[in-house]
């Protein structure tokens, strides 16, 4: 299998606390999974509006590698890769 773009709903599969079995296979044999900058988004506006506040903080530090987690409004940047974690 070769790069594939992955859609909102297969990233925050991963995050379940049992995550189904076919997605987590199917990531396996990703060589390449991307993650397009609006998927991304959708996913960091999801937490934002989340009011659990110990959910909101595991979401972030899965989603968010250390270089940019912050709690600035209005950061631009530009994400290169993203691990996903299966």
């Amino acid at each position: 299998m070769s790069a594939i773009v992955l859609d909102t709903n297969v990233i925050s599969e991963l995050v379940r606390l049992k995550p189904e079995p076919k997605v987590v296979k199917f990531l396996s044999a990703c060589e390449e999974p991307i993650v397009s900058v609006i998927v991304f988004h959708e996913i960091a506006y999801g937490i934002e509006r989340l009011r659990d506040a110990n959910k909101k903080t595991q979401l972030e530090l899965y989603l968010y590698p250390d270089s940019l987690r912050t709690r600035k409004r209005g950061l631009h940047f530009a994400v290169g890769r993203i691990r996903i974690r299966a």
